[in-house]
C-alpha cells in the first residue's frame, strides 16, 4: 500500500521533491552568504533573511541537522521517478546511520529481480 502525501502525491516523491529544492536553493544562498553577511544584531536578522535568496514550501521543510539531512537523502533515493546523487560517504555510520543504512540495504535488495541478485529462499526480501 502506498502512503500518499498532499495532493495524491507519493510521499517519497514528497522527499524526494524537498530534497531536489533545498539542492536548488543551497548554491544562491551560499553567494548570498558570501555577498552578504549573516548580521550579528537579531533585530537585522529577519530582514537579511527575508532579502535572500526564495525556497519552495518543500525545501523550507529541510531545515534539520546535517546527520537527519544525510540520512533523509539516503532514504530518498529510493524513490523511483527522481534521481538523487548519493553516497556512501554522505551518511554517517554511528549506530543511528548504520541502522539507516542496513534497512535502507534491505529495502534495495528487495526491489531487486531476483535473476539478478538471488537470496537463499528463491525470492525477495
Amino acid at each position: 500500500m502506498a502512503v500518499r502525501a498532499g495532493r495524491g502525491r507519493l510521499w517519497l516523491d514528497e522527499l524526494a521533491g524537498a530534497v531536489t529544492d533545498y539542492a536548488g536553493h543551497a548554491q544562491p544562498w551560499r553567494e548570498y552568504e558570501l555577498r552578504h553577511r549573516e548580521p550579528a544584531d537579531e533585530c537585522a536578522y529577519v530582514p537579511w533573511l527575508d532579502a535572500g535568496p526564495s525556497n519552495t514550501d518543500r525545501g523550507r521543510a529541510w531545515v534539520m541537522s546535517g546527520g537527519e539531512q544525510r540520512l533523509v537523502r539516503l532514504v530518498a533515493t529510493l524513490c523511483p521517478s527522481t534521481r538523487l546523487a548519493s553516497s556512501v560517504s554522505d551518511i554517517g555510520f554511528d549506530e543511528r546511520g548504520a541502522a539507516v543504512l542496513h534497512d535502507w540495504l534491505q529495502i534495495v535488495h528487495a526491489q531487486l529481480l531476483d535473476w539478478i541478485y538471488p537470496t537463499s529462499t528463491g525470492g525477495g526480501v
